[in-house]
């Protein structure tokens, strides 16, 4: 029926690409997605969109390890402000709701003379 199926990669004109399962003519399953602005997303998708465990390293160089939905944050996860753990200075970790820090978590900031840690509720 002429739908992407199977394993494959797509790379479209705004250097978006794909790699991964495709079912029906979507990404579905594990894969690897790769933006211009060198940011990228490994884990699993369904019906096109981030769904599932992943790992997205932001432009910035942050990284979120985690659950996602519908293409959002959503679930419980990891956010660090840098790739590389020793040189992070902002790291939570907790609920998300629609991309955005929400319900339980821990926040740990790196002070000159150590870590401050909040724990408790986020909105």
């Amino acid at each position: 029926n002429g739908y992407r199926h199977g394993r494959g990669s797509v790379l479209w004109p705004d250097a978006t690409s794909y790699t991964g399962q495709w079912i029906q003519g979507f990404p579905q399953g594990p894969g690897t997605w790769a933006w211009k602005d060198e940011s990228s997303f490994h884990g699993e998708n369904k019906d096109g969109l981030m769904h599932g465990p992943g790992r997205m390293r932001f432009k910035d160089g942050s990284i979120y390890e985690g659950a996602f939905e519908a293409g959002m944050r959503h679930g419980v996860g990891r956010w660090t402000n840098h790739a590389e753990e020793d040189k992070a200075t902002l790291v939570y970790e907790g609920e998300y709701k629609q991309d955005k820090a929400d319900g339980q978590g821990v926040m740990r900031f790196k002070r000159r003379d150590g870590w401050s840690i909040y724990t408790g509720m986020f909105s």
